[in-house]
């Protein structure tokens, strides 16, 4: 049915899912190509979910995993909802029982999860969170770097069961609107970071404030926009301003063409913009608009958050430090850590160094470098696996297995956005464990597939 072409090839042992066409032959490629893949980590997935939210019971967690996604429903944009569509037609017609329901549950979780209270009252505009995960962003340019271009490098992270079973690059050719590139996974339509054909890098942190409602739009939908929309950071600004947020996020906005970025702290209700320093700038999870800090003056998006991580003084800057410290003490490290690493190599940041920043395992509080099997406060995420469930079967599937969970970095980016190069680790316990892969996004969307991969399944 697609107009287009849909492709999917093994490079080096990672699915890269190329799309293109209109919203719903994309999502219908996506989900013909991906069916298998969108059905086993749908079905296992969706099982620990619900057996985290139902805090063991699993039916009452799927139900208000799904009653909570009702909510997000209109706030997610119509082209985006017909590419969901797509994706379900297209799983079903390779005989996978999967509706348009289950779809916009996998792109919605991440922020329903982020509701402990659920239900509870639906109609409330704050609400408080608990501690988000760990991720770190950071750009660096002009005298900063070695050639005077922007790099930026962005580690997602969060608890997975069997995601990085299945990595996923996806290029997504629009009809209208950037082409773009992104780390991901079966079934997403919301991605967490990427970088787009008119060189905009974007990526999402988690940041809790009380400021947040269940009535608005995802944030990895609105990193999606951007992707799909934004030429310039001020576009971007536009979209975070303009759509109705849930929550408190870090949003790391770089424009390779005008070697400049942002990080942009919202919540439900606030977005305040901080700029960078010495041609850097760096974000983790915790907000850092605060007045007077790193030459930051504007809004102070610190009260709203010090409700939800119960930070005991932020009347000073110093007491503020300290109370983060604290409450949060891997998102403190992290920046910390992305501040040193920043400073020691100022002047001569490069791809490599970048690699090196994103993969870094050296433990502040521990005061020592963790081996890859080692737990810590690290950029670079580990956590340790644990089973939730010994024995369970499995959401709409006759199959029975253990329920497990581990925190990690789920990938890792690195990005020239204005040759619009990206560097993508993905599939690996933690991602960087592995090695980064080298896109071109320019030879990317002008057909350029190298024909010695091998294409699995063509989708005409």
């Amino acid at each position: 049915m697609a107009a287009g072409k849909g492709i999917l090839e093994d490079r080096d042992g990672l699915l890269v899912l190329h799309l293109k066409g209109t919203s719903y032959e994309r999502g219908f490629q996506h989900g013909s190509l991906l069916a298998e893949q969108i059905f086993e980590s749908f079905s296992k997935e969706m099982t620990k979910y619900s057996l985290i939210y139902g805090e063991g019971n699993a039916e009452a967690g799927m139900k208000l995993l799904s009653d909570s996604t009702q909510l997000m429903k209109q706030y997610v944009p119509p082209e985006l909802r017909r590419e969901i569509q797509g994706i379900a037609d297209g799983a079903a017609s390779q005989g996978k029982d999967i509706t348009f329901e289950d779809i916009l549950l996998v792109n919605c979780v991440s922020n329903v999860l982020l509701f402990p209270h659920g239900l509870a009252d639906p109609a409330a505009t704050t609400m408080n969170e608990p501690f988000s995960d760990n991720c770190s962003a950071f750009a660096a340019w002009g005298r900063a770097t070695a050639d005077g271009k922007l790099i930026y490098g962005k580690n997602t992270d969060f608890g997975v069961m069997t995601l990085p079973d299945f990595p996923v690059v996806m290029i997504n050719e629009l009809q209208t609107g950037y082409a773009s590139i992104c780390p991901s996974f079966p079934g997403a339509v919301a991605v967490a970071s990427g970088m787009n054909e008119a060189g905009i890098a974007v990526g999402s942190n988690f940041s809790g404030s009380k400021n947040a409602t269940m009535r608005g739009t995802p944030a990895f939908f609105l990193v999606r926009a951007i992707l799909d929309k934004a030429a310039s950071i001020d576009d971007a600004l536009t979209i975070l301003s303009t759509f109705p947020r849930q929550r408190g996020m870090n949003f790391i906005v770089a424009d390779g063409k005008a070697k400049d970025a942002v990080i942009v702290e919202v919540t439900g209700t606030e977005l305040a913009v901080r700029r960078g320093q010495k041609d850097t700038i760096y974000a983790t999870n915790h907000f850092n608009c605060y007045p007077g800090w790193q030459g930051y003056s504007g809004y102070n998006m610190v009260p709203g958050q010090a409700t939800a991580y119960k930070l005991n003084d932020i009347s000073t800057i110093e007491r503020w430090q300290e109370s983060i410290k604290q409450a949060d003490p891997s998102s403190f490290v992290r920046y910390q850590r992305l501040k040193d690493l920043l400073e020691e190599n100022h002047g001569k940041i490069d791809v490599a160094e970048a690699i090196g920043i994103m993969s870094d395992r050296f433990d502040v509080v521990a005061d020592q470098l963790l081996g890859w099997d080692n737990y810590g406060y690290a950029i670079c995420q580990l956590g340790a696996q644990i089973t939730i469930a010994p024995s369970v079967t499995y959401y709409r599937s006759d199959q029975v297995g253990t329920i497990t969970d581990q925190h990690i970095t789920w990938s890792s980016e690195i990005g020239d956005p204005e040759e619009l190069l990206i560097w993508i680790a993905i599939g690996n316990r933690p991602a960087q464990r592995g090695k980064y892969i080298l896109f071109d996004l320019k030879k990317e969307i002008l057909g350029g597939h190298n024909v010695n991969h091998r294409v699995t399944q063509p989708l005409m």
